[in-house]
């Protein structure tokens, strides 16, 4: 395989020495950057409500540069003066470093771990009649928790901040021949994003986190856990003679070939596929969809998928090609209630391609449009 487009799931790095730099010159790759997770902080009611006294604590342990922002932050939306007398405990230089962002560096008590707060056991041990306080995002690591826990001091985990999925949804018709991720959150944030992505990919990004050091069993438990995303298979409801009604995010060729499939398995009669294709992007997956919505689905319909600045008949044209077995609303409302009133026992409607989606791109606006919403209000007549 020849890899020439690589996503890397973090911010670009700003410094003109990254070793990305060397690698797009040497081998003339296109690499792009992007947060696959960022972190939002709690609002001071949501801190408050963990009942947690500031003023009792002389000894703050931070992780991260998150946990120095974050805890400076909620400490002045609360109005507490954090005391010169503090002490600091940093479980690497570089967290040190960055908390001189909010403190004078030689004024305060400052205690720096190599990369680990083992270093420091005997300091936190000094100060053990002291309390501590950790600000944290919802979870810690748990070594530190083991850590910090057989000093047998008495600490407390303050959650400032969470880490939270960034929407991707403007990547969904955007290709890479390789994906980096750093974390297991990364990963997790592109199948809930696009749960369809395929099984190989997912299989390579577990073998590249095995490499840096992470367990794949603790992805593979998380990933089990993950809530259900909005727009990914969702079950929208049935009509009074029992057609079911589905809608998926899928947009791709194989992503709309394996929502069929697994469609299929739902004891159904029928299934119906209604989908469409974006305008301004790959023109080359077109012809590709309409031979898989015609081979897999037993009716299928091809309506408008934000048309974005192109015609949105030409595009249809485009993905039916010489297809007999294939028929088009270009009103997609119009084209979601047709498929809804011809709907009998044991028959499926699937709706894909938009998903999660909240509008229609055309022309260089906006419209609201919910595939969902409108699925609902057609089931309700019928």
């Amino acid at each position: 395989m020849s890899i020439k487009t690589i996503l890397i799931s973090q911010p670009e790095p700003t410094n003109d020495n990254s070793p990305y730099s060397s690698l797009i010159r040497k081998h003339k790759l296109k690499i792009d950057f992007r947060k696959f997770i960022h972190v939002e902080g709690l609002t001071a009611k949501e801190v408050r409500a963990q009942r947690i006294d500031f003023s009792k604590f002389h000894n703050v342990i931070l992780t991260s540069r998150n946990s120095v922002d974050h805890f400076f932050r909620i400490t002045e939306e609360m109005r507490f003066k954090v005391p010169d007398q503090t002490k600091y405990f940093c479980q690497s230089e570089a967290v040190a470093y960055y908390l001189q962002k909010y403190v004078v560096y030689r004024k305060r008590k400052i205690y720096v771990g190599n990369n680990n707060f083992k270093d420091l056991e005997a300091t936190f041990i000094k100060f053990n009649k002291e309390k501590f306080l950790a600000p944290t995002s919802g979870s810690l690591n748990p070594d530190i928790i083991k850590t910090l826990d057989s000093f047998e001091i008495s600490w407390v985990r303050a959650q400032l901040y969470k880490t939270v999925v960034s929407d991707l949804s403007d990547l969904r018709d955007v290709y890479y021949d390789l994906l980096v991720f750093f974390s297991p959150l990364g990963i997790e944030s592109l199948f809930k994003n696009f749960p369809n992505f395929q099984i190989e990919n997912f299989i390579f990004a577990i073998s590249i986190l095995n490499l840096i050091g992470f367990d794949p069993r603790k992805l593979s438990k998380s990933s089990l856990n993950c809530p259900s995303v909005l727009g990914r298979m969702e079950y929208v409801g049935r009509t009074k003679t029992g057609g079911k009604v589905y809608v998926d995010f899928a947009h791709t060729p194989d992503a709309l070939k394996n929502s069929i499939v697994e469609s299929k398995k739902l004891e159904t009669s029928n299934v119906h596929v209604l989908f469409g294709c974006g305008g301004n992007r790959d023109r080359k997956k077109r012809p590709l969809m309409g031979k898989i919505a015609s081979k897999y689905a037993d009716k299928a319909t091809v309506t408008d998928d934000n048309p974005r600045y192109e015609n949105p008949a030409r595009i249809r044209e485009e993905v039916i090609g010489n297809l007999k077995n294939i028929s088009e609303i270009g009103n997609r409302k119009l084209a979601i209630k047709e498929a809804i009133s011809e709907l009998k026992r044991g028959d499926l409607l699937l709706i894909a391609g938009k998903g999660h989606e909240k509008f229609q791109s055309i022309m260089g606006k906006k419209f609201p449009f919910d595939d969902v919403k409108i699925a609902e209000k057609y089931l309700q007549k019928k």
